[in-house]
């Protein structure tokens, strides 16, 4: 479908306009995250911020995936592509007091956001001991949720080398002949680490930070974070789920030396990696033409935003003790509806309503 000016809309409101439903809260969030890009983007111009063709800021989180609520925060990184230059530190110190005086909510403690990131690292150090849990989570929010803030270019270059990285450099064996596109499964794994990862990290910073916030993590976790994991499933998987259409039918087809088979992958996977994970759902559950699944899942997905956008609720949640937690209604509409709810959809999605997907997933996913 397209709008009035014949640009092509989203997945998430094509799917919206077939089904003839409205989730307000996805809209909403959606339009406020465009509306902060906007808004970043006009504070750095101002500023006269010059960020040459070596950097670019990036952001993260529900900015990048078009869900800003209240009291979202916002993750950047000053990426670099480039020689080292002293001058970048100045650059991050100069973004980081615009957005300060702009009175936007700050990134997390742990350092991950909030400072300047090296291609060289995100690009090269990919598992063994130089992959850091901060390096790895830059890498795979490159992938699964980020956005630049003006030009994109920077940005594109080492998403295009991480890509590169794992899918021509990461192969696990020299061409067979086949000519079909497979899995690729360096980036899979790599996927299905942050996940867990995610899930594992959860768990030490409730313990390092004696309890403070930890039901708003819980509960992105069972929902945004899972979304982001999703993303990364079906990034992987859309090359044998719908090799005949859009990107892959749109790249130029391989010739017979087997290096172009990744070289084709890899393309298509650029593709993909701009779409947020909404998005990129939606776009799966529309070709599997998967409608009540689609309802289920959006609908979850919108009293989560709904929720999380209040105010009080959010407060409740931030400052909610665990021993509580059981007796606090926000918490529990959370864990027993919407998180439940949400679980249960995907793992119909990717379990038992599309014997391919599920077929995708338990020979890659889980063995």
């Amino acid at each position: 479908m397209q709008t009035a000016s014949g640009a092509e809309l989203p997945p998430f409101e094509t799917l919206c306009q077939r089904l003839g439903r409205e989730f307000p809260s996805i809209a909403k969030a959606r339009r406020e995250a465009d509306n902060q890009v906007e808004w970043i983007g006009k504070l750095l111009e101002d500023a006269c911020i010059d960020l040459g063709d070596t950097l670019t800021l990036v952001v993260f989180g529900s900015l990048a995936r078009r869900e800003a609520t209240s009291r979202s925060d916002v993750d950047w990184t000053l990426l670099v592509d480039g020689p080292v230059d002293a001058v970048h530190v100045k650059v991050a110190s100069k973004v980081r007091d615009i957005l300060a005086d702009a009175k936007l909510a700050e990134p997390g403690a742990s350092g991950t956001f909030g400072t300047l990131a090296s291609s060289h690292e995100i690009v090269h150090h990919i598992g063994g001991l130089d992959d850091t849990n901060r390096n790895m989570t830059r890498r795979l929010l490159l992938l699964l949720e980020s956005r630049a803030i003006g030009d994109n270019s920077v940005r594109s270059r080492v998403i295009r080398a991480v890509l590169d990285r794992y899918i021509f450099w990461g192969r696990g064996l020299p061409g067979t002949g086949d000519p079909r596109l497979r899995v690729p499964r360096f980036l899979l794994n790599d996927v299905v680490r942050y996940w867990r990862t995610m899930a594992v990290d959860y768990a030490a910073k409730k313990w390092e930070q004696d309890d403070k916030k930890w039901a708003l993590r819980n509960a992105k976790l069972r929902v945004t974070r899972k979304m982001t994991f999703v993303k990364g499933l079906l990034l992987c998987f859309d090359c044998e789920l719908f090799p005949s259409e859009s990107p892959w039918c749109e790249v130029d087809l391989p010739g017979k030396f087997w290096d172009d088979i990744e070289r084709w992958l890899a393309a298509g996977c650029e593709v993909l990696v701009e779409e947020t994970p909404i998005d990129l759902l939606c776009r799966t559950l529309s070709r599997l033409k998967l409608d009540d699944i689609a309802i289920e899942l959006l609908n979850s997905y919108d009293d989560f935003l709904s929720v999380v956008d209040d105010v009080q609720k959010r407060k409740e949640l931030e400052n909610l003790s665990f021993e509580t937690a059981n007796d606090n209604a926000t918490f529990s509409k959370i864990r027993n509806e919407i998180g439940n709810q949400f679980g249960d959809s995907l793992a119909k999605l990717f379990f038992t309503e599309c014997p391919q997907l599920s077929e995708l997933t338990q020979k890659h996913g889980v063995f």
